[in-house]
Parts: C-alpha cells; sequence; structure tokens
C-alpha cells in the first residue's frame, strides 16, 4: 500500500510547495511510463535529479521533505526496474 500511494491521485503533501514538486514527480514517472529506450530512461533520472536538487533548495517544512524524499527515491527504483514496472501506470 505505502509503495502505492504515490501512484494515487491524492496528495502525500499539504502545501502548494509541496504539491507542485508532488506534481513534478508525478510527471517525470508519466513520461518515464510513455516512452521507451536508453535515451527515455536518462532524462527520466535526469528529470528526477533535478527535481531532488530543486527539493533540496526549497523551503518546504521538513516533514514534507521527508515524504518527498521517499517518494523522488522510490519514484527512481521503479524507474530503473523499467520493464517489469511500466507497465503499472501511475495517474
Amino acid at each position: 500500500m505505502t509503495e502505492r500511494l504515490p501512484s494515487t491521485n491524492a496528495y502525500l503533501t499539504w502545501t502548494k510547495g509541496g504539491n507542485e514538486i508532488e506534481d513534478r514527480i508525478k510527471a517525470a514517472w508519466r513520461n518515464a511510463s510513455n516512452t521507451q529506450g536508453e535515451s527515455a530512461a536518462l532524462k527520466t533520472d535526469v528529470a528526477l535529479d533535478q527535481i531532488q536538487q530543486n527539493l533540496n533548495a526549497s523551503s518546504v517544512s521538513f516533514e514534507e521533505w521527508g515524504v518527498l524524499l521517499r517518494v523522488v527515491l522510490l519514484t527512481q527504483r521503479r524507474a530503473s526496474r523499467r520493464p517489469q514496472v511500466l507497465k503499472q501506470t501511475w495517474q
């Protein structure tokens, strides 16, 4: 359940800034699931790395930062297991 929650339409964060970062993470996942090949994998990695850097520089609370970091890491993990995972759509 915990691993699937980020793939729902519900937000795990509670501020506008947190929601915006969460939207970017979900968009990176959707792009990964809709494209194939090594260049797509590289673009997803770059996008998630940029999101993580933005998260580290953001002013979200420590609690939201922890939630978002876990979502980024989970998304990176799922994206690295592409063949098995990409069939599962994150909405």
